[in-house]
């Protein structure tokens, strides 16, 4: 596992990529929030359609090869933390 200096040295590189699209490149120096309304909404969807998969990838492995019930108690853990 990285270390914390190692995370914040990767988030600290991705904060600066970010800062060199927004001055260097044309496509990112044009957006606005309203040019990129759409885009959000779109990737807001995106990450639901995901969301939406992975559930149910995880209901189906968890299917094949254990009763529903036990799904039960994996899922009461993972929504009260």
């Amino acid at each position: 596992m990285n270390s914390r200096q190692d995370q914040l040295k990767a988030f600290d590189r991705l904060l600066t990529i970010m800062d060199e699209l927004r001055e260097q490149c044309p496509w990112d120096k044009k957006q606005t929030m309203e040019t990129l309304r759409h885009l959000a909404i779109e990737e807001t969807y995106e990450l639901r359609g995901t969301i939406l998969f992975e559930f149910h990838l995880l209901v189906r492995l968890f299917s094949s090869s254990f009763k529903f019930t036990s799904i039960v108690p994996f899922w009461k853990i993972f929504f009260i933390r």
